[in-house]
């Protein structure tokens, strides 16, 4: 279909979700953060993952606690968990797996550079 927002999928359990239908998940990434997966898995020593932190806005894009954060929870350092915290996990904490961060370390050619001798 020609929505803006993307197409429609089957939801994976429609009394979670209130609903049989609702946008697909794109494979690259959410709408809001298209260059960037989260680490995928991941929770925190709470269990509490990426959408959690996405949904109480508990950080900032720039890795710093958000309004949703508590100050007497300590740091989102503190959460650390399966080698990640949020900060390095979550797209929404400024972290997660961005295409410009592999593209930087893949090799292409120049499209019709040549050599001295033509080659």
């Amino acid at each position: 279909d020609d929505d803006a927002f993307g197409f429609w999928c089957f939801v994976e359990s429609a009394e979670c979700e209130e609903s049989a239908w609702g946008y697909c998940k794109p494979q690259e990434g959410n709408a809001e953060h298209r260059d960037c997966t989260d680490i995928e898995g991941w929770v925190d020593i709470e269990q509490d993952g990426c959408g959690v932190y996405e949904q109480d806005q508990m950080c900032n894009s720039d890795g710093t606690p958000g309004p949703g954060w508590d100050r007497t929870w300590g740091s989102l350092a503190d959460y650390f968990s399966d080698g990640h915290s949020a900060k390095s996990a979550c797209c929404v904490c400024g972290g997660g797996n961005r295409k410009k961060q592999v593209a930087k370390n893949v090799c292409t050619d120049i499209a019709g550079w040549k050599d001295p001798d033509g080659d």
